[in-house]
């Protein structure tokens, strides 16, 4: 349980600190690097630049990056680069293995402000002295000041929290760009699951599932209408909701299923499924129009139909229960 407040309070902090945040490149990438038991290894020299080592130790190690004839900025510009990771680590910031700590940065030599930084932490469960059930893996980064100061803004997010024991699965992405202010939106795609186990006497098949996904601006390259059946209360036809190229966009998905005596196939099942459409104000986020279905008789509806309507080109591909 403490593995999770701890993820949900990171989620919540990252997320406010990125809001608005605007980003941009340095001279290098931020995970152009590797270590080994503890020593870390600087990527090739930028082209153009110069680097010197000014001080190493164990899971530390800074350079200096000045900018030469050819670069893309004045000749002389100069940054300071920090990699810190656990101390004995091995490994790199783009393994599949994710090392359980480190911190990447860049600061630019006389600007008054600004930063571009990378930070991840994780806790791999079977890789603890004493082995656990649950996965935690968060990467957030941020860039301030002189980092914004060419180019579109762009963050990337990703968190998750995974404990099989419990069923618990918790999973958050976002990819933004923006413009150099970080407003408006020039495109953003996001997706957040949520996978609970159920407590009781059914088999560890009882199970919630929550889905979201949400884009806008370029992402959403064409104008449309996604359609749901009517409400099995309604006496209209077909549901449908119009939207332009451009407008942010999102599709709701949530699922149940509860084995209410047996264990066997044909079993009494208490299924529950709901699908909504919404356009979202990109601002607020509150949503501006909506359509919605649900059945308490049918396998959740994002298993089967109404989702011959999913739109692939936006979400990416149908989610399963």
């Amino acid at each position: 349980m403490r593995n999770k407040i701890m993820f949900m309070a990171s989620a919540g902090s990252v997320a406010m600190i990125l809001s608005g945040v605007a980003m941009a490149a340095g001279p290098d990438s931020l995970t152009n690097w590797s270590v080994a038991g503890g020593t870390i290894a600087a990527g090739a020299c930028p082209t153009n630049y110069s680097c010197v080592i000014l001080m190493t130790g164990d899971g530390f190690l800074q350079r200096q990056l000045t900018a030469g004839n050819g670069a893309a900025e004045p000749v002389g510009t100069s940054y300071y680069q920090t990699i810190v990771t656990d101390k004995g680590a091995t490994g790199n910031p783009t393994s599949t293995t994710p090392l359980s700590f480190f911190d990447s940065n860049f600061v630019k030599i006389g600007a008054v402000n600004g930063i571009s930084d990378m930070q991840s932490v994780s806790q791999l469960g079977s890789l603890l002295p004493v082995p656990s059930t649950i996965d935690f893996v968060t990467t957030s980064a941020v860039d301030t000041g002189w980092a914004l100061a060419s180019g579109n803004s762009k963050i990337t997010l990703h968190q998750s929290l995974t404990d099989t024991a419990s069923i618990f699965v918790s999973n958050f992405d976002m990819a933004q760009e923006a413009n150099a202010s970080g407003s408006p939106v020039i495109s953003k795609v996001m997706s957040m699951d949520q996978v609970v186990g159920l407590a009781g006497a059914g088999p560890t098949a009882d199970t919630q599932v929550f889905r979201m996904r949400e884009a806008g601006g370029t992402a959403v390259a064409a104008g449309g209408a996604f359609s749901l059946p009517p409400l099995p209360t309604s006496t209209g036809g077909t549901q449908t909701l119009a939207f332009a190229a451009g407008e942010n966009v999102r599709a709701t998905l949530i699922g149940q299923q509860v084995t209410l005596a047996g264990t066997g196939t044909g079993s009494a099942q208490q299924v529950f499924g709901f699908q909504a459409y919404d356009k979202v104000d990109p601002v607020s986020g509150n949503s501006t129009a909506n359509i919605n279905y649900f059945s308490l008789t049918a396998k959740p509806l994002f298993d089967t139909a109404p989702n011959p309507t999913w739109k692939t080109a936006i979400f990416g591909p149908v989610p399963t229960f």
